[in-house]
């Protein structure tokens, strides 16, 4: 019979894994170089999808559990068709969940 192990999870954050994960890059530095990607599709007018679904890190190809996707288009005051929120929005989503998972993970750690 095996032990089960406790993992201790702080504002959702596997602190077990995150401390893991820190000492892991201190000894083998190029596993942090990433290569973020996404790619961009026209639909029409102003109106573009994108997709990720990989990237590089970890000294190989990664790919996420399912690929995600993006519309973005401009509102109808610009006359467009608003079809997604504009790619300035997007930036701000991007910077303001990399804060969110920063400010979790720092408490943390």
């Amino acid at each position: 019979m095996t032990q089960a192990t406790q993992t201790r999870a702080d504002n959702g954050v596997n602190v077990q894994a995150l401390l893991e994960a820190k000492a892991a890059l201190a000894q083998a530095p190029e596993g942090a170089r990433f290569k973020w990607r996404a790619t961009s599709e026209w639909i029409n007018g102003t109106h573009s999808r994108s997709t990720v679904d990989g990237f590089f890190g970890l000294g190989g190809e990664q790919r996420h559990r399912r690929s995600f996707e993006f519309d973005a288009d401009h509102p109808e005051v610009f006359a467009s068709a608003d079809n997604g929120a504009t790619p300035v929005e997007y930036v701000l989503v991007g910077l303001a969940g990399c804060l969110s998972a920063g400010i979790a993970s720092v408490r943390c750690a």
